[in-house]
């Protein structure tokens, strides 16, 4: 059968919506690959444009791939598209047949933020480290004044630019776009707001102080 695509959406936030050149998202849908999950990233190479036996286009190019399967496949959008809207479609290698899904159409951003979970959820606690480079935690808070680290995607293009699917370099690679961060409901000073150093597939991470006055919760 062919492949389907039933949505697309931001991979951190699992929001639909518009779509940033360089962001991480994903699609749902059926027949999308071969069943088992495939974890297409290899340690400390570019990431693949086909895996699984799927391949994914957006605005006709090829996106690096992060994961495959049946009914999910994780991609990075290509840095280099441009324009005001983008289409996004799934080719399936399978049985010596190729077979192309139905076609969907997104609004392009620069920009398209979102920030990755530790249940991969969309929502709850961020994923992220303390100031000691603890995995942040019920048993594990933030405190105020600490430099922590979280990590999305979605914040756009960076300076200097890195391609598709590449490995971020250890030298930290800045945004181009304003990032502000609040916590609590407070303004943080954000320190950093970049590539995540040392991996593919362009995940942002965002270094922030944690501001004063903060009262225990979420």
């Amino acid at each position: 059968q062919a492949p389907t695509v039933s949505a697309v959406f931001n991979a951190a936030s699992t929001a639909a919506g518009p779509i940033a050149p360089g962001m991480l998202a994903a699609m749902s849908g059926t027949n999308l690959a071969d069943a088992a999950l495939t974890q297409c990233a290899v340690s400390n190479k570019p990431l693949p444009t086909t895996c699984g036996g799927a391949s994914v286009s957006v605005s006709g190019k090829a996106a690096p791939l992060i994961f495959t399967s049946g009914g999910q496949v994780s991609f990075q959008v290509p840095v280099d598209i441009s324009g005001a809207s983008s289409s996004i479609q799934l080719t399936r290698q399978t049985g010596g047949q190729t077979l192309q899904s139905n076609t969907l159409s997104f609004t392009l951003a620069p920009t398209a933020p979102g920030l990755f979970t530790s249940d991969s959820s969309g929502s709850g606690i961020v994923l992220g480290l303390t100031s000691s480079l603890a995995v942040i935690s019920t048993s594990n808070p933030v405190r105020a004044g600490d430099i922590v680290a979280i990590y999305g995607t979605g914040f756009g293009a960076t300076n200097p630019p890195v391609a598709s699917g590449s490995v971020a370099p250890g030298t930290p690679v800045p945004v181009t776009a304003s990032v502000t961060a609040t916590v609590g409901g407070k303004s943080a000073v954000v320190v950093f707001a970049g590539l995540a150093p040392g991996l593919a597939g362009g995940p942002n991470q965002i270094n922030l102080k944690v501001p004063d006055g903060l009262v225990g919760g979420n």
